[in-house]
């Protein structure tokens, strides 16, 4: 799952979702949803600050973009 995969507009779409009451997702399912989404990324802004300068490149990245993102608080998309 990328960074940016789990927009807010995939979290109001599931909570559209059906639930087998016929309701959406329930507060609770939403924050639990939230809360794994940012550990997500959380982790994957971690493994993007342990990549090197070449491997960077190679997706198209620099040190600049890198520091960027993980300077982001881990609830900012």
């Amino acid at each position: 799952m990328s960074i940016r995969s789990l927009t807010a507009k995939s979290l109001a779409a599931r909570e559209q979702q059906a639930s087998p009451t016929g309701q959406g997702l329930s507060l609770i399912a939403l924050v639990a949803t939230w809360m794994r989404t940012s550990a997500d990324r959380a982790r994957q802004r971690r493994a993007l600050a342990r990549l090197n300068d070449f491997d960077l490149r190679d997706i198209g990245l620099t040190r600049r973009d890198v520091e960027d993102e993980t300077a982001k608080p881990f609830w900012r998309m």
